[in-house]
């Protein structure tokens, strides 16, 4: 009887930066990316970013003995996702590129799944000022077997079409509740969506905001948003600060129920 080897998973980084002092977020992952995938193949996906600052991603990516498809006109970050998810074969993985690895994650697996990542409750979100509903999270996506989401993809379309796009984020009514990155996705998914576990969440951490942290800052209120800003100017010089901040954001999450309004502060 032939073994069949196991299936090494396909990574996609998305890449995208704003300012020359926001850089150190979209060059974090290339860091620790061989500890987390020391074999994978791993493709960055540039979205547009402004022409003086494709170099310095282009080199670290590189140096990091991934693929560069730079892209020159910017994608709706879920339309790349949707893409990542549907479009290969094979267990794939889209990463944020404000990701810090300490552990090897390339040969996770996770069952019957048809998706897997970070768990995050709904909350009241500051910066959108609306209920986000609970979704696993687009920073660190896997997608087991994209074959099977696909089939079960194309029955939904066919068996309920006004469900509409379940990767497009939407907001009902606007500006009140809000649906983000594939969070209908995950709620369709049920059991077949699966929660990082605790292991799983140790593994790896993840900056948040790294490519718009002054827009968030001023909504974060004095508390978070000095622990916020704190932590990213840390992470700069010493990676090994934030291991272990996923336990913070999940306080962060837990302190945000939704009252029918936002309070800043």
């Amino acid at each position: 009887m032939t073994v069949k080897p196991k299936a090494f998973p396909k990574v996609f980084i998305v890449t995208w930066c704003r300012e020359a002092e926001l850089l150190y977020g979209s060059l974090m992952i290339f860091k620790t990316l061989r500890t987390g995938f020391p074999t994978a193949e791993v493709t960055v996906i540039e979205n547009a970013s402004p022409p003086g600052l494709r170099g310095p991603i282009h080199e670290a990516a590189e140096a990091a003995g991934c693929a560069v498809q730079q892209l020159e006109q910017e994608k709706p970050h879920w339309a790349i996702v949707e893409e990542v998810a549907t479009a290969h074969d094979g267990p794939t993985v889209i990463l944020d590129s404000d990701l810090v690895f300490w552990t090897k994650v390339e040969d996770w697996s996770f069952g019957d799944a048809l998706m897997a990542g970070r768990y995050l409750p709904e909350f009241a979100d500051p910066f959108s000022d609306t209920l986000t509903f609970s979704r696993l999270h687009s920073s660190h996506l896997w997608f087991p077997r994209p074959e099977a989401l696909r089939e079960k993809l194309a029955y939904w379309k066919t068996w309920r079409p006004q469900a509409g796009n379940l990767f497009k984020p939407h907001m009902a009514p606007p500006g009140w509740w809000r649906w983000d990155t594939a969070s209908a996705l995950f709620h369709a998914l049920g059991e077949q969506a699966h929660r990082f576990t605790k292991n799983e969440l140790d593994a790896y951490d993840h900056l948040f905001c790294g490519s718009h942290l002054p827009l968030v800052l001023p909504r974060m209120g004095q508390h978070w948003g000095k622990l916020m800003s704190d932590l990213h100017q840390t992470a700069q010089t010493d990676l090994a600060s934030i291991r272990g901040v996923w336990r913070m954001q999940e306080e962060f999450f837990g302190s945000r129920p939704w009252s029918g309004r936002i309070e800043h502060g």
